[in-house]
C-alpha cells in the first residue's frame, strides 16, 4: 500500500466516524448527494415497476405484472372518526396502517392517538393485516428512539404483520420544532427509529412524500427498511422505489364518513 493510499484510508475512516457521531456533519457531507453515500458501488433507489401496469378502479389501484402481487389498504388516524372495518373489507380493503400517535410539533410531547386501540381492535376483528405508524417530530436520534419505544409499548400483544413506520414530514402548522434540524438528521432519526423497532423483532419502514424525500432523506442509507412513498398521481413515477405507495387521500368508501388515505403494496413473488 502506498503512502497516498494509506492516508486516503485514514481520511475515509475519519469521515465515517464523523458521520456516525454527528448529524450536523452528516448533513454537511451528504445532503443532496445520494451517489456519494452509496459508495463503494452505486445503490439504485429508482422505481423499476412498469408505468403501464397500473390500473384504477374507483378508489382502488392495482399493479398487474407477472411475478408480482398487489394489495390495497388504508391508513387512518383519529381524524377518520367512526369506521366500519367489516364494510371496508367487503369492498376489497386488505390491510390497515393505523397511527399509534404523534409528537407535538411545538412542545415535543408524545401523544397517543385517541382512536388507536379502537381501530386496532376493529381492524383485527375484521381480519385485516395491520401495520402502524408514528408521526415524528424528533429533533435527534435519542428522540427517535424514544418514539420507537413508545410505539412498542402500545402495540405489545397485537399481531402486527406489516411494518412499523416512521412518518417523517412537515408539521404543516406554524413553526415546528424540527425547523432548525439539519437535513441529514432526518435520515439518522429514521435509522434510529427503525433499528429500535427491528431490534424487537418487527419489520420497520419509513413514510415520506416525494418532495420530502428529495429535500431531506438519503434513501441509499435506508435500503434495509421498507419505503412507504406518498405521491398523488396516476402512477408513482420513476424517481424512487418503494414497497407501498400512498396514491390518494380521497378514498371514497362506505363504512367511513371521511375520505380515506389509499395505499397499494406491491410484492415480488417470482
Amino acid at each position: 500500500m502506498t503512502k497516498a493510499h494509506w492516508l486516503t484510508g485514514l481520511i475515509i475512516l475519519a469521515v465515517i466516524a464523523a458521520v456516525l457521531c454527528s448529524g450536523t456533519i452528516y448533513a454537511e457531507r451528504y445532503a443532496g448527494d445520494p451517489e456519494s453515500i452509496a459508495a463503494p458501488g452505486a445503490i439504485d433507489i429508482s422505481n423499476h415497476l412498469r408505468e403501464e401496469s397500473w390500473s384504477w378502479d374507483g378508489s382502488f389501484v392495482r399493479y398487474e405484472e407477472d411475478g408480482f402481487i398487489s394489495r390495497v389498504g388504508v391508513d387512518v388516524s383519529k381524524w377518520n372518526g367512526d369506521i366500519d372495518w367489516f364494510a371496508l373489507k367487503e369492498q376489497g380493503v386488505e390491510f390497515a396502517i393505523i397511527r399509534v400517535g404523534f409528537r407535538g410539533y411545538e412542545n415535543g410531547e408524545i401523544v397517543l392517538d385517541d382512536r388507536f386501540y379502537e381501530y386496532m381492535d376493529g381492524a383485527s376483528a375484521a381480519g385485516l393485516d395491520i401495520g402502524v405508524y408514528f408521526f415524528s417530530q424528533a429533533i435527534d436520534e435519542d428522540e427517535a428512539v424514544e418514539e420507537a419505544q413508545f410505539v412498542l409499548s402500545h402495540i405489545a400483544g397485537y399481531d402486527i404483520s406489516l411494518p412499523v413506520y416512521f412518518d417523517t414530514e412537515e408539521a404543516g402548522y406554524g413553526e415546528a420544532r424540527t425547523e432548525p434540524v439539519a437535513t441529514g438528521s432526518f435520515t439518522l432519526n429514521a435509522e434510529a427509529f427503525c433499528d429500535t423497532i427491528e431490534a424487537n423483532g418487527l419489520r420497520a419502514g419509513v413514510y415520506a412524500s416525494n418532495d420530502w424525500i428529495r429535500r431531506n432523506l438519503e434513501l441509499a442509507w435506508l435500503t434495509d427498511y421498507e419505503i412507504w412513498y406518498a405521491q398523488y398521481n396516476d402512477t408513482p413515477g420513476r424517481e424512487y422505489g418503494f414497497d407501498m405507495w400512498q396514491y390518494s387521500s380521497r378514498g371514497d368508501l362506505y363504512g367511513c364518513d371521511t375520505y380515506l388515505d389509499m395505499n397499494v403494496r406491491v410484492e415480488y413473488v417470482g
